[in-house]
């Protein structure tokens, strides 16, 4: 993968001559013009790709009863850019930019850099005081205590006490820029300290979670051949459990039918064996007992004969005896008669 050249940030000097009390008040919106003024630097650089310069002189008026006027100049230069060659290749702009081109203005009160280098010097620096639009965030700017001149602190001796003061009030502004600086510097690099653990711990934690990731794709690769193999085991064993289902059942459906066929074929012949056995039984039953009343109707005979032989050599009239006999036994089959159904009357009723 092709890497892009890290973009360089142009050099931006700023410089505040005011009361602190409208430094601190101005902070974001002077911070909101840097940031204005870099990117038209940047628009204007991009395109060509040429160095650029661009100077910027605020004047706040402040009326009232302490008047007073304040002044804030900001340079945005590029890195190449080089003020000399400039100004020889356009002389109008050396005059404006003695005039208009601000000092660079140190943190430490007293100390300064040219802003623009004069030809064939080397290009500024950042100062402390100097930064650029994304790493500034200052709060507090110390302006530059103007002392008074001074020509021989012995013949006024209100002059003398009040250099003595300027120079009492400079050494604590000094102390407390270089306290201010220290800390900007202390917070500065415990910033890069902290993007670097930051970047670190990301790095470890992108490292964690990438073999995490890892772990989890192989993890589920392996428990998908597996479940693959399963899954093919399973059904040939399925399939095999089927085949020898299909196979029990195309064998037991003859065998069923074999085993009714046979079990209907006995039942039938067991019927018929004893229809027979019966219809034997009963026809030989038959003639047997049509046999035994032919032997007996053959005996009464024989003694009805008999008799009649006996009533003849007694005297006795046989057939009037006859007679006598079938009325007596019509007349008790009427009466039996009789008393059946009088027997089956008292029963309904």
């Amino acid at each position: 993968m092709a890497t892009t050249p890290a973009r360089q940030d142009p050099n931006v000097q700023h410089r505040f001559d005011g009361d602190v009390k409208v430094l601190n008040s101005s902070g974001e919106a002077r911070a909101a013009i840097r940031k204005a003024l870099s990117a038209l630097h940047q628009n204007v650089h991009v395109p060509g790709n040429v160095p650029v310069q661009i100077s910027a002189d605020i004047k706040i008026g402040v009326a009232g009863a302490d008047a007073k006027q304040h002044t804030y100049t900001v340079t945005v230069t590029s890195n190449d850019f080089d003020a000399g060659s400039f100004a020889q290749q356009v002389p109008s702009a050396s005059a404006g930019a003695n005039a208009s081109t601000p000092s660079v203005r140190n943190v430490t009160p007293g100390a300064a850099t040219p802003a623009n280098g004069q030809p064939g010097h080397a290009h500024p620096t950042p100062q402390p005081g100097s930064r650029k639009v994304d790493e500034d965030d200052d709060v507090v700017e110390i302006r530059p205590f103007k002392r008074p001149k001074l020509k021989d602190s012995t013949s006024s001796p209100a002059l003398g006490q009040k250099g003595a003061q300027a120079q009492k009030g400079s050494t604590t502004e000094q102390t407390f820029a270089s306290r201010e600086d220290e800390m900007y510097h202390l917070t500065k690099g415990w910033n890069t300290e902290w993007k670097q653990q930051g970047g670190w711990l990301f790095d470890n934690i992108t490292k964690l979670n990438a073999a995490n990731t890892n772990n989890t794709y192989r993890l589920e690769s392996k428990m998908a051949s597996v479940q693959d193999v399963l899954g093919n085991s399973i059904n040939s064993a399925n399939l095999s459990v089927l085949n020898e289902l299909a196979n029990v059942s195309t064998k037991l459906i003859p065998w069923l039918e074999t085993c009714r066929k046979t079990s209907a074929d006995s039942m039938n012949a067991r019927s018929e064996k004893w229809r027979t056995s019966s219809a034997n039984f009963h026809d030989q039953t038959r003639r047997e007992r049509e046999a035994a009343e032919q032997r007996i109707e053959r005996k009464l005979e024989e003694q009805r004969e008999l008799l009649l032989r006996l009533a003849k050599a007694s005297g006795v009239d046989a057939q009037k005896v006859q007679e006598a006999g079938a009325i007596a036994s019509r007349e008790e089959s009427l009466g039996a008669q009789l008393t059946a159904e009088l027997n089956m009357e008292a029963e309904k009723s």
